[in-house]
């Protein structure tokens, strides 16, 4: 069940995602938004907590690289 809503905020995190890109004029860059770090990293989490739960070890780990990384492009945005 939590990975149903930790992939439901994935979803929600590309959505943000998405409508950020599509609403930047054409001369500037692409940001990542920080909204949608923040959704994919808790729903991330979500994934983490479930998959140790079901003894999925490597799925879990990759899950937290993926967070980590997704944490530390945050971090580098709130400084």
């Amino acid at each position: 069940m939590l990975s149903e809503y930790g992939l439901f905020l994935v979803v929600v995190a590309w959505i943000i995602q998405a409508v950020s890109v599509c609403n930047i004029k054409k001369k500037k860059p692409i940001v990542v938004s920080p909204y949608f770090l923040m959704f994919y990293a808790f729903g991330v989490i979500l994934l983490v907590i479930d998959s140790m739960a079901n003894n999925l070890i490597l799925v879990a780990l990759l899950n937290i690289i993926a967070m980590v990384l997704a944490f530390l492009i945050l971090l580098k945005f709130r400084k």
